[in-house]
């Protein structure tokens, strides 16, 4: 938490890695790579070796209602939820709801 009251959680569950490969050349060509880093890249899997993403975002026992529910369609709001969960258990110093199910959690949650 920041001075000002400013929260910054992070969450890599659909983090991908990438090879070294801006260290691969030198000069323009690497300054090229590294401005496309920016944009979109290419995935760098084969399609038949991606992972399928889904609505399961989100550590279990901090996803939002809806996303045990089983909307597709999501905004930054999951992440209050999340954040919540999160200052709850902080400050009682044990998760706020803890299964190891989606059914046993919305029964938490309920």
């Amino acid at each position: 938490m920041t001075e000002e009251g400013v929260i910054k959680l992070a969450d890599f569950g659909l983090a991908r890695k990438f090879s070294n490969f801006l260290t691969q050349q030198k000069g323009e060509e690497t300054a090229k790579r590294s401005i496309s880093l920016c944009t979109s890249l290419p995935d760098p899997l084969p399609e038949s070796r991606r992972p399928l993403l889904t609505n399961r975002v989100i550590t279990l026992w901090y996803r939002p209602p809806e996303l045990l529910l089983g909307t597709e369609v999501y905004d930054g709001s999951i992440d209050m939820w999340s954040a919540g969960c999160i200052m709850a258990e902080l400050i009682c110093g044990s998760p706020l709801f803890a299964a190891d199910r989606e059914s046993l959690l919305i029964r938490q949650i309920v």
